[in-house]
């Protein structure tokens, strides 16, 4: 796992290194103290996880993520500031960042978003999105049944599932097709964009030849009938993300 650290604070440096370098895990570590740098660093150092501190000279790291973010990159992302304010957790939440965390933090708080993110670089991680709340715990409870390797996550509009998709961590998304706000075939496209990568499965009701084309067209992967079948659901996950 590639890990960037930026913060122009030397002690905070050390003490997130320090945690890294006590676990038995083959780690790749960067270190740089200003937000150019760190910019810089975010879009060449192929990081799987930074701690992005707030205010560093040059720039701040709330814009450097932001760059990063136009500039395509997925990175699982942790913002660090000693202010605890509103709107900078709003900023952070909205550029898709993991955690925001305090200063001053503890190494044990660093050592579980550490064990987090390698869990989740290690899982198929899964997003479903449906306003049902009765769906959703379905297909989690299903999707566990097929093993110990995914790692769920719910969005009960459309708008929140690109929220979450910002942070580039979900191999398939289940994405129902009728919710209030953005329906499931506007935001096919949106959660696209985010990450083409990423595979989309359409869970509807509708199979008429018109919205499956619709769907195909804005780049769906793959359909699920309402109620799902779990050999269905199996079949699809199993060939996920590459699904025709």
């Amino acid at each position: 796992m590639k890990i960037l650290i930026a913060d122009d604070s030397s002690v905070v440096r050390r003490i997130i290194q320090d945690v890294c370098q006590s676990l038995s895990w083959r780690l790749d570590i960067k270190l740089v103290s200003t937000g150019t740098e760190a910019h810089e660093a975010l879009l060449t150092f192929d990081a799987d996880l930074a701690f992005l501190d707030i205010n560093m000279p040059g720039m701040n790291g709330l814009e450097a993520l932001a760059r990063a973010r136009v500039a395509g990159q997925k990175i699982m992302a942790v913002i660090m500031s000693s202010s605890d304010g509103h709107a900078l957790r709003t900023a952070a939440q909205e550029l898709g960042a993991y955690d925001y965390l305090v200063k001053p933090f503890t190494a044990n708080q660093i050592g579980l978003i550490l064990a987090d993110a390698r869990a989740l670089l290690s899982s198929h991680s899964v997003l479903i999105v449906d306003d049902s709340r009765t769906v959703r715990r379905i297909l989690v409870k299903m999707i566990h049944q097929l093993g110990d390797g995914y790692d769920v996550d719910e969005a009960e509009d459309a708008e929140t599932a690109i929220r979450k998709m910002r942070s580039g961590l979900f191999d398939t998304v289940l994405l129902d097709l009728t919710m209030p706000g953005l329906s499931g075939l506007e935001a096919l496209p949106l959660l696209k964009a985010e990450n083409p990568s990423t595979c989309v499965i359409i869970v509807t009701s509708h199979t008429d030849p018109d919205t499956v084309d619709a769907c195909r067209v804005s780049g769906a992967d793959g359909f699920l009938v309402k109620p799902v079948r779990g050999d269905r659901l199996a079949r699809l996950m199993g060939v996920a993300p590459a699904v025709a």
